[in-house]
């Protein structure tokens, strides 16, 4: 999912289905990570769509944006994650991720990014 049009796909058709979803993004690596900026990955309450490396990372991160498809009051957020013992990952480096909301009244917002009409991010 490294291309922007296949999550943008994806995430419609979830909210079409009337799923809310979570998209996280690698937005920053320092040192050795699981996968390089802009590995992108989406979350709902059931599910989960592509992978930003797995590990205990990826776990703690979908209980993030699980914790945020139930709380109205954070639509996004930045997370740093230190990729060492205490996480449980072997990399060694650290990642920043990107957590953004989707509701599924944003389902037409996501259909014009597919049609290059959306107006802002």
């Amino acid at each position: 999912m490294h291309n922007v049009v296949s999550w943008v796909a994806a995430l419609a058709g979830l909210l079409a289905a009337n799923q809310s979803a979570v998209r996280i993004v690698v937005t920053q690596i320092k040192g050795s990570g699981p996968r390089e900026p802009g590995a992108t990955m989406l979350v709902t309450h059931d599910q989960t769509i592509a992978t930003i490396g797995g590990g205990h990372l990826e776990w703690q991160a979908i209980t993030i944006a699980r914790k945020m498809l139930h709380s109205p009051e954070e639509p996004r957020q930045i997370k740093r994650f230190a990729l060492g013992a205490t996480l449980g990952q072997c990399c060694g480096g650290a990642v920043e991720l990107l957590f953004d909301r989707y509701e599924v009244s944003d389902v037409n917002f996501v259909r014009n990014l597919i049609a290059g009409t959306a107006t802002h991010l």
